[in-house]
């Protein structure tokens, strides 16, 4: 069996204000602030951003077409802390644009509302602070929200859009889009929900989905029938009690009630109901387009789904039933559980296996994306294409061998001459567009006729990537490509993807400078050490540093690091670094530098004593030997204040592995954990705290487990978590698995994580 686990810590304070942190390691990373909120387990009310007090906490970016001609577009701005703060000269940029004016201040724990009609937002919330007019319009298809501060400096930024994972009924079924978890960042896509009533909640919080009918979930839908199959949409109750249906919308138009739900139609807690094309009185497009259900008074559209092309005869649905992603189904289950008679999703045997999408030198034209075959037969490409993230039709007579590789690149010459495995049959291009450093969605998709080569595109494999260390620690323009580790694992999931390993690309650069040491300050005195900084984050080895007056002999007592780090100072966003035991420049050993944020001159560093010093207006040389491992390319060597050596870091062109064996690659790697969160976010003193995650492994699950101790005690308890809707799971076979830890004392300091095993044998 394989195993993986996540760690996270939590405390019970009492009910005291308390910051808390929980953080998961291998990829999956969930943050949760709550300093004295109102209500303290909403997240809700947190920050999304250390650099500043400001979230960007409600948009209204496409209302509902409306009767009166108000205009209800809006954005909303939060103040997550206690304290009043001045925004004056406080600007939003990009889509619309508005600057905050002279003496305006934002009181703590408090929203402010910037409109396109001020007016007519004061006329439905009169309590808001409503400022505006801005200039511009959001874009109804998606664009970007920035907030700066009165230097210009951006502080928040928001790529919004209408396609899903984002929440369809935001795009002009009348809701707005609400940071529900700011946690998450305000750029994440899953930080984001609708706002539980249409018309949004302009100047307040969002109150919380109450009663049967929230419950409600389009499970499954089938658009493209032949006689005799028909098109069908799929309801299922995830809840605890039965609810009425009386009175409920189904329509592929929110605007149009094309189906309401007859009287006395009810549904059954943790029940299934389907209603057929002739029931609705309407079919679905096989072409794609949206499904809506709404509640009978219009104020909220309960589940709303936006899809693609489908395939023929094959159905769509959340699978496990209830979960927030919808795959093809191997089997239509209309009125039933998807888990039961479909055994799983249907999966395609070519997979998107690698992208470059934020490549190290920043030029576009050095990004790819690889595909693999991992089944059992070559696959034909003819015709396929990507529908999104970039443009690209497969020339017909395209194929890709059993295990084998098609890298498609922007610049397919480029591409050719770094990479010495590509070429004409496996590396194809061009395709048109770039792939967003921020994050997107690439789908690959297959034409559903082959005599139809240009319509009706069914989407064989997508994944919806994201920046940042969750998403693989170096993809991020720091050097790797993001791979993902075993193909046989649902490539949506973060945990199931990894940055390229290219520690052992790089050569040894010399990094040199002679001058005059010169701009002394006076009460720092003569120049007594030297200091070693990498700019932003990365990894290097440095080794042979040497420090010579002219015609003298070397300053730096241990610059070979052959007897460790002794004599040297790390300190700051460098605090990781140390010595290498298995590498050197013509050794063994070296300092492994790391830096987990920005190098300076004041603590963020290592530094060592010079055996002697050196005074103002004296020549001396600074040199080293480095070798790049992953992220900034840029090093500096220097006295203090006195003397520099910057050196730029000699970085491989040949990135990444398209066209071979990914670096990360696993035949059977554990389960993925992704989700990871407790309740209550701030517990009572012996409040008993649910921790619920998702988690998934193509061989399925054989023990999951919160193991929990308290802090520092080693002593460690556990708690099997299920998914059966039993104690504290609120959900049976929705992949949300939950445990219980017990209630504690106050003030105790409690430390957890989640340990699986998947139902594999194998132990590699």
């Amino acid at each position: 069996m394989n195993k993986k686990t996540t760690k996270s810590n939590t405390k019970h304070p009492g009910g005291r204000p308390l910051s808390w942190i929980i953080c998961c390691s291998l990829l999956v990373v969930a943050l949760t602030a709550s300093v004295g909120f109102a209500d303290p387990n909403s997240r809700q009310f947190g920050a999304s951003s250390r650099r500043t007090f400001l979230t960007i906490s409600e948009i209204h970016y496409h209302p509902a077409d409306p009767l009166d001609g108000v205009n209800l577009e809006f954005i909303e701005l939060y103040n997550s802390e206690p304290i009043s703060h001045d925004i004056s000269g406080y600007r939003i940029s990009s889509e619309v644009d508005y600057t905050f004016p002279e003496g305006t201040v934002i009181p703590g724990r408090t929203h402010v509302v910037v409109a396109a009609v001020p007016a007519d937002i004061t006329s439905v919330s009169p309590g808001a602070a409503v400022y505006g007019p801005y200039v511009g319009e959001l874009s109804n298809g998606g664009g970007t929200i920035r907030v700066r501060n009165h230097l210009d400096a951006v502080l928040l930024e928001v790529e919004y859009d209408e396609a899903m994972p984002w929440p369809i009924a935001a795009d002009g079924a009348g809701h707005s889009l609400v940071l529900a978890k700011p946690d998450f960042g305000e750029n994440n896509v899953r930080a984001w929900s609708q706002s539980e009533l249409v018309g949004g909640s302009p100047g307040e919080a969002s109150p919380e989905s109450t009663g049967a009918l929230e419950q409600l979930q389009i499970n499954e839908f089938l658009a493209h029938t032949d006689n005799p199959q028909l098109d069908f949409i799929e309801i299922h109750n995830y809840g605890s009690l039965a609810a009425d249906l009386t009175g409920c919308i189904l329509t592929d138009n929110a605007a149009e009630q094309k189906y309401v739900i007859p009287n006395g139609v009810m549904i059954a807690a943790n029940g299934f109901m389907a209603f057929d094309q002739n029931q609705l009185g309407f079919s679905l497009s096989m072409a794609g387009d949206d499904i809506y259900l709404i509640r009978p008074d219009g104020e909220r559209v309960l589940d709303a789904v936006r899809y693609e092309a489908q395939a023929n005869g094959v159905s769509t649905g959340r699978y496990p039933d209830g979960a927030g992603e919808f795959h093809p189904l191997t089997a239509t289950t209309p009125g039933a559980a998807n888990a039961s008679a479909s055994v799983d999703m249907l999966v395609e045997d070519v997979v998107i296996n690698e992208l470059m999408y934020h490549p190290i030198s920043g030029d576009d034209d050095d990004e790819y994306i690889e595909l693999y075959n991992k089944g059992t037969t070559a696959a034909n490409l003819s015709n396929w294409r990507f529908t999104d993230g970039v443009s690209y039709v497969f020339p017909v007579g395209t194929s890709i061998p059993v295990g084998g590789y098609l890298v498609v690149g922007r610049n397919v010459s480029n591409l050719h001459a770094r990479y010495t495995q590509l070429n004409g049959a496996n590396c194809i291009g061009d395709y048109s567009g770039e792939l967003s450093n921020r994050g997107e969605r690439v789908a690959l998709s297959r034409p559903d006729d082959s005599a139809l080569p240009d319509q009706d595109f069914v989407v064989v494999d997508e994944v919806t990537y994201g920046d940042g260390n969750r998403w693989g620690r170096w993809a991020d323009g720091g050097g790797s490509s993001l791979e993902l580790i075993d193909a046989r694992s649902d490539n949506r999931w973060a945990m199931n993807w990894a940055g390229s390993d290219e520690t052992q690309k790089a050569p040894w650069t010399l990094v040199e400078h002679t001058g005059v040491l010169d701009h002394g300050i006076p009460d720092r005195g003569p120049a007594d050490e030297l200091q070693i900084l990498l700019e932003e984050r990365g990894e290097c080895l440095v080794d042979s540093v040497e420090t010579l007056a002219v015609g003298g002999s070397n300053l730096v007592a241990n610059g070979t690091f052959e007897s460790g780090v002794a004599g040297w100072t790390i300190q700051g966003t460098h605090i990781l670094s140390g010595l290498e035991t298995s590498e050197g420049y013509a050794s063994t050993q070296s300092l492994h530098l790391v830096n987990t944020a920005k190098g300076d001159n004041t603590v963020n560093r290592v530094e060592t004593g010079l055996t002697s010093t050196l005074s103002e207006g004296q020549t001396a040389t600074i040199r080293a030997r480095v070798r790049w491992l992953a992220g900034s390319r840029h090093i500096i060597l220097r006295y203090n204040h006195m003397l520099e050596a910057p050196g730029t870091l000699d970085v491989p062109t040949d990135l990444g592995s398209p066209g071979l064996q990914n670096s990360r690659y696993a035949a059977n790697t554990g389960p993925a954990i992704q989700d990871v969160t407790h309740f209550p976010v701030l517990p009572a003193a012996n409040d008993p705290v649910t921790v619920t995650a998702r988690v998934q492994d193509p061989d399925g699950l054989q023990t999951l487990s919160v193991k929990w101790r308290h802090d520092p005690a080693t002593t460690v308890y556990s708690v099997t978590m299920l998914d059966d809707g039993t104690g504290a799971d609120a959900i049976a076979g929705d992949g949300v698995f939950s445990a219980q830890i017990p209630g504690q004392p106050a003030n105790d300091n409690i430390a957890f994580y989640i340990e699986a095993d998947d139902g594999s044998a194998d132990t590699t």
